[in-house]
């Protein structure tokens, strides 16, 4: 069953400052439950408590691949880690963060999915929880699946289900973008596939000026991190733009 939210909280939801922050605050003594889907909104949406923030970090214990629409199959390059510091530094510099407090993001959808909505493949073809409802060029490609599938020793894509999916229109920086989690199996590693499209030129040079950014200072933050013990962070595999 697919659980997406109710239509009057779409385009954009009602004080999304306030609404964002319902359910995003963990609970004392339970920083070892998974996130729910509110804590996953909050950290998607990129306006997130820092301890929900490293709880969903921490919960991606398998693939990442963070791609811009249309990349091709060349996703093997690592560009940096997905911690709560690359975290906050991806809320700060894309202007996500901004866009969301003050109320400029359309929150498309935030769902659960379950029983056979969860099938990536339907009757030979992916699945429409795969693509954005709201851009036809925003959708997880075969390749970007078949990647992760060599990434993840799975035999076949079909493997995979959809656990949850989300779609976020950040209008101030120009960002479209979904994101779905996967698993192969029931308690598997939780992979995260984002795939973006962005409608400011400069705005797009800059998400690049970011990426490589964070490579260059990723030595010295995962040096700092491993002294104050928050561990190396989650690899992020890259796509490549086609030409």
């Amino acid at each position: 069953m697919y659980h997406a939210i109710p239509p009057r909280y779409r385009y954009p939801i009602p004080r999304p400052a306030d609404a964002v922050h319902v359910g995003c605050r963990l609970q004392r003594g339970a920083a070892k439950m998974p996130p729910t889907l509110a804590q996953y909104n909050c950290f998607h949406s990129m306006l997130c408590m820092p301890p929900a923030a490293k709880a969903c970090c921490d919960s991606f214990d398998g693939e990442i691949v963070f791609m811009p629409a249309g990349a091709t199959a060349a996703l093997s390059d690592v560009t940096s880690k997905l911690n709560i510091v690359t975290y906050y530094l991806m809320c700060a510099l894309s202007g996500t963060t901004l866009c969301t407090q003050r109320g400029l993001t359309d929150f498309v959808d935030f769902a659960l999915v379950e029983g056979k909505d969860q099938a990536v493949l339907v009757k030979g073809q992916l699945s429409p929880l795969l693509s954005s409802t709201r851009n036809n060029n925003i959708a997880v490609s075969p390749e970007a699946l078949q990647y992760l599938a060599k990434q993840a020793n799975v035999d076949d894509i079909s493997q995979f289900r959809i656990v949850r999916r989300f779609e976020y229109d950040f209008r101030l920086p120009g960002f479209n973008i979904i994101m779905i989690h996967l698993q192969s199996e029931e308690n598997g590693p939780l992979h995260l596939i984002e795939v973006y499209e962005c409608r400011r030129p400069l705005v797009r040079q800059l998400a690049s000026a970011i990426i490589a950014l964070f490579e260059f200072v990723w030595p010295v933050i995962g040096f700092m991190l491993k002294l104050v013990g928050l561990g190396s962070g989650k690899q992020i595999a890259k796509g490549s733009k086609k030409a």
